[in-house]
Order: structure tokens, then sequence, then C-alpha cells
């Protein structure tokens, strides 16, 4: 009998720690009709080395011959899923206890929505929180946001397996970034509805070194790319001056461009 959540973990070279935390933290979801999802690409210690025997058989771990990329993973991960409803979670972030089951009700109570994220806490390399990081809630604040920003978290994302794959699934990365907020760009093109969830219902690391930094970057890459593809037409001025200080952070230093984007999220709260 198929699950009624499917949990999906891409991996590469995990952090050991981490991993085994925000595994423990889907396998205590007070939902236990789930089963998570786990692609690796190889590269480093295997997820079955770091996980050790695990007799909890709703992990199922699928290893990639060779490195296929993120967005490889992730699509590889909608396919194998048994379950009609899809969760997302990164392998370095943690899924509150009651995450999985808020968004299973509310998805029953809204047969038409697509995707639902929820607001996250940032926290650091050891679980401190650093931020509050909150989205718009209603399905039309989410799409007015989308021009402007990515207004769902990746990794706070309960969606509807069908739909994501009737848009075509994830199609674009810059540096392994933005390939979310393509997708959602895409789907809210095609009608799609979304919403978040005011509670924090997930823990999102934030490493404050120097990859982190080169990281924003990319991510700031990907942004300006994804609303040049799909949100030139429908962006006001504020939206136009906004990425173009985007833009221009680029050519700041790196060290700067993550201090600025830490100062950002302690102000989102």
């Amino acid at each position: 009998m198929s699950p009624r959540v499917s949990v999906l973990m891409p991996v590469l070279r995990p952090d050991p720690g981490y991993l085994r935390r925000a595994v423990d933290s889907v396998l205590a979801q007070r939902f236990g009709d789930l089963e998570l999802v786990i692609v690796e690409d190889p590269g480093g210690l295997a997820v079955a080395d770091i996980l050790g025997a695990r007799p909890d058989r709703r992990v199922r771990i699928f290893t990639n011959a060779t490195r296929t990329g993120l967005v490889a993973q992730r699509n590889r991960a909608l396919h194998e899923a048994r379950a009609e409803l899809v969760a997302m979670l990164d392998a370095d972030d943690v899924a509150e206890p009651e995450r999985i089951g808020a968004q299973v009700r509310r998805l029953a109570d809204e047969p038409g929505l697509a995707v639902l994220g929820s607001a996250i806490q940032l926290v650091d390399a050891d679980e401190r929180p650093i931020a509050m990081r909150r989205y718009p809630l209603a399905h039309a604040d989410v799409v007015a946001a989308m021009p402007r920003e990515n207004p769902l978290a990746q990794s706070a994302v309960l969606a509807r397996r069908d739909a994501l794959l009737a848009c075509g699934g994830y199609r674009f990365a810059i540096d392994n970034t933005g390939e979310d907020y393509e997708l959602w760009s895409r789907l809210a093109r095609a009608g799609g509805r979304f919403a978040n969830l005011a509670a924090p219902l997930v823990r999102h690391r934030i490493h404050a070194g120097a990859s982190k930094a080169q990281r924003v970057r990319a991510l700031l890459r990907s942004t300006i790319a994804v609303k040049r593809q799909h949100w030139s037409a429908r962006m006001g001025l504020g939206d136009r001056l906004r990425m173009h200080a985007e833009a221009a952070l680029l050519l700041a230093p790196p060290a700067l461009v993550m201090r600025m984007f830490l100062a950002r999220q302690r102000t989102r709260g």
C-alpha cells in the first residue's frame, strides 16, 4: 500500500551529522504515513554508511552510478515517489514534528491547492536561531510576489506530485540554485494555486562560510535569470529596481554579499 506522503531528499557529499538529524526529523513526524526517498549522487561517504543499519522501512535510498546534478536528482525523486503528495527537505535542514500533518490537513481542506509552503526558522550550524523567514500566505499574494522574489521555501514545500509532473518537473538550475523558483514560476503561469502556512515548520541551516557566500551569489544569478525568463513583462518599477540592485550586488565581495543576505533575513521576521 502506498504512503500518503513521500518526503524527497537529494543528497551529495552530506555532512553526516546534519544528514542524520534531517532523516530523524522525518521519521519522528507525528504524521507517520510517509516514506523518505533519498536520491544520492556519488561523491563521498555513502548515505547508507552514514545512516547505518536502519530498521525503518520507510527510508528508500537510490544511489546514482555517476554524478547527475540537482535537477536530475529532484526529478528522479519525483518519479520514485509512491505517494500523491510530495514534501521537500534538504539534507541539512530539520522538519518540525508537526510539519507534514499540518500541511496534509491544509491540502485536504483545499483540493485545488497545488503547492503549500510555510515560514522557516533560520538557524546556524549548531541549530541556534538566527531569524524567522516569513512568506505571503494567500495564493494571490504568493503569485503577486513572484516577479520580485521566490515566495516559497523549497525545503518547506508540500505539493501534489501530479501537478509538478504535469508542469514538466524541474528543468533549470545555476550552480545548483534556482530550480525551485523556476518551477513555481512556470506552475503559477500555468494556473497552479499556491499558499504558505504562517507557522515555521522547518529549521533551515545557514552556514556563514565562504562556500555559502558563493552559493548566495549563485542564487542571485539564478533569481535574476528566472525573473527575466518568466516575469519581465509583469514587473513594476519597484521590481525592476530590485532586480538591478541584485545584479549590482554580484559585483560586491562574497563576504559582503553574505553579510547583506543575513542582514536581510533578520528583517523578515
